[in-house]
């Protein structure tokens, strides 16, 4: 990292090296992982080795911004991640064989004004690729935050998402239109330095034909010296139109003898957080949180990916299929699809799930740095093959689900070495 001119430029970047080995079963298993996906049918910049025993990766990224003054800041990077680069036997790593470019302005005024203690306006982009060329994403952002006199605050902000190509939309398979979209949300709330804290957050977006809607919040507050209680709630209603199903064999040569199935999936989601915390003294405390969760997912309208590289879909009960929905005596549904001379089922795939989390700590501080903690953990979850969509209520079944409870002490004692 170097800075100039007393810290108000900065430039940095970082290289890496990666390796690993290993008989060809394990490496292939690398190879075909949704990290690096080298069996990719229709990409030409690297190939599926099933002999290799070893890869070696590069990593790199320059960063260069303005950190301060009084109007403007700016900063522009660009980071690339080499096909091969690897990093999961010690690391996590989400993506290999990318590079993403990005550059961003922002006026800021820091005085208070007539109606503003201070704002900021920033206007972002950025771009995205792989090694072979294939340009993955496209955006640009306005982004906005007001501060006024009575430390309120509100940040609204949109951007677009550009019509880009996908090379993991299929899981492994062709390249696929992935089309363009709008987003824009609104956060605000009182002062973050009160003793009763509020915001609400919201965001909207219309991706792939679908959309998206949140809903949060959050409420803090100190009912007493010792004492600090919070809570958000969470509320997330999605269509997505173009959720991967299923990969299955087809007849035919088309989009590689494979068949991408896609399908239309409604979700919905409601979580919340509660926390406590309560000092005894200023050497023990007690932490208590608390987490239900629940979310639902039916799925319909499949279709198929009809050729590599295509923005839309072929969906069943159109262009010669049908699509029938079998229910037998037991209640369990599937879909049947008629292609021709093919015809396959697809499982029902609808899902309700549910979870709680809880966590209660109890630190000691006996003896500067000396401590004791006490935790007791539980863990509860249920699924079933239900897409209803849930509904506050649904919180409370989380409470009844089967779950574990764990215990554990933790006790550390400082040695004073002199």
């Amino acid at each position: 990292m170097f800075r100039f001119n007393g810290g108000m430029y900065e430039l940095n970047g970082h290289f890496g090296a990666s390796y690993v080995q290993g008989d060809s079963l394990a490496i292939q298993g690398v190879q075909s992982s949704f990290v690096h996906r080298f069996d990719r049918p229709d990409q030409d910049h690297v190939s599926f080795d099933p002999s290799r025993t070893s890869l070696f990766g590069l990593s790199g990224s320059v960063q260069f911004s303005k950190n301060s003054g009084k109007h403007w800041l700016y900063n522009a990077g660009i980071w690339a991640d080499s096909p091969n680069w690897e990093l999961n036997d010690i690391g996590r790593l989400g993506l290999a064989d990318d590079i993403q470019q990005w550059a961003g302005l922002t006026y800021r005024s820091t005085e208070p004004g007539k109606l503003f203690r201070n704002y900021r306006l920033r206007v972002n982009s950025g771009n995205g690729w792989n090694f072979g060329g294939v340009h993955k994403g496209s955006w640009v952002q306005l982004s906005t935050n007001f501060t006024f006199l009575n430390f309120m605050w509100v940040n609204p902000f949109t951007g677009r998402n550009f019509d880009t190509m996908s090379d993991n939309l299929t899981r492994g398979g062709p390249l696929m239109g992935q089309p363009g979209n709008n987003w824009a949300g609104l956060n605000f709330g009182n002062n973050r330095s009160a003793k009763t804290r509020w915001s609400i957050n919201t965001f909207f977006n219309n991706r792939n034909g679908g959309f998206t809607r949140n809903l949060g919040g959050s409420l803090s507050f100190e009912p007493g010296e010792r004492v600090r209680v919070s809570f958000s709630p969470s509320y997330r209603r999605r269509t997505n139109r173009l959720q991967y199903f299923t990969t299955l064999d087809r007849a035919t040569d088309r989009t590689f003898g494979q068949r991408y199935i896609f399908s239309t999936v409604e979700q919905s989601t409601i979580s919340t957080r509660f926390s406590l915390n309560y000092s005894f003294s200023p050497d023990m405390n007690l932490d208590v949180s608390a987490e239900p969760f629940t979310s639902s997912g039916a799925f319909s309208e499949f279709s198929e990916l009809p050729k590599a590289g295509s923005f839309d879909l072929r969906r069943y009960g159109t262009d010669g299929t049908t699509l029938t929905e079998v229910v037998d005596a037991d209640g369990n549904r599937e879909f049947a699809v008629t292609d021709g001379a093919e015809s396959f089922t697809l499982d029902n795939a609808d899902f309700t799930s549910l979870s709680f989390q809880s966590r209660v700590v109890l630190r000691w501080e006996f003896k500067p740095g000396s401590t004791f903690f006490f935790t007791w953990r539980q863990s509860r979850s249920d699924f079933e093959s239900v897409g209803d969509f849930v509904t506050p209520g649904s919180l409370f079944d989380a409470f009844s689900s089967p779950g574990t409870n764990t215990l554990s002490v933790k006790f550390s004692y400082w040695l004073p070495v002199s």
